[in-house]
């Protein structure tokens, strides 16, 4: 677990560094801009944070390859969220790593244990539920970006792993926080239209399902 914390704290760390130098292109557009010292504090708070999260995903995942990809993204959601918060967008950049990742993972998991089922379970998931998405999107004209279609393909290639219902709770659980934080900022500001950055309540929605998939 000391391993995955000084790796997910150096990922995090590099992560951090990539969203303050992808930020300012969008600051101050929707969020005020940030100092000198705003900025290194917030890059030490992202490291932490990956780093708190690699290490909590490495100690409650079991010691197999498919973990690794696990503890990855466990590391990469803090520069996700602070990103989308910031700028308003999800890299593809980032999303197209974690699915990387997870494939490399999985597939390595597969030669290992022999567990292709999961492995196309994951596959199939995320092709299903990214397509979904996507129409969603290509319907919606413009309400959700594709920043957002990609995350949510990935989540669904991450908990496909476990199963396709997992896959669908995790993905329903995270557009329920979504719909819960844009009522609640529509009654506070008594605003409509307003651009609300889905991705960190995409990523509480991911973790929330995964961590209670892997506690006993």
């Amino acid at each position: 677990m000391i391993a995955a914390a000084v790796c997910s704290v150096a990922l995090a760390a590099m992560l951090g560094q990539y969203a303050l130098r992808l930020e300012p292109a969008h600051a101050g557009r929707f969020a005020p801009d940030l100092t000198g010292p705003q900025r290194w504090y917030t890059s030490v708070a992202i490291a932490l944070l990956g780093g708190a999260a690699g290490a909590t995903a490495a100690l409650v995942a079991p010691a197999r390859p498919a973990s690794v990809a696990l503890v990855l993204a466990a590391a990469t959601a803090p520069a996700l969220a602070f990103i989308d918060i910031r700028a308003m967008r999800l890299p593809l950049a980032l999303s197209g790593l974690l699915a990387a990742a997870a494939v490399c993972a999985f597939s390595a998991d597969a030669l290992v244990n022999g567990t292709w089922a999961q492995a196309r379970s994951a596959l199939g998931a995320a092709s299903a539920i990214g397509l979904l998405t996507l129409m969603w999107w290509y319907v919606a004209g413009g309400r959700i970006g594709l920043g957002d279609v990609a995350l949510i393909a990935v989540i669904a290639l991450y908990l496909g792993w476990y199963s396709w219902a997992l896959a669908w709770l995790g993905i329903l659980i995270a557009l329920l926080i979504a719909a819960a934080v844009a009522a609640t900022h529509k009654l506070r500001h008594h605003t409509r239209g307003d651009l609300i950055p889905a991705g960190p309540s995409l990523l509480a929605g991911w973790w929330l399902t995964t961590l209670l998939t892997m506690t006993p």
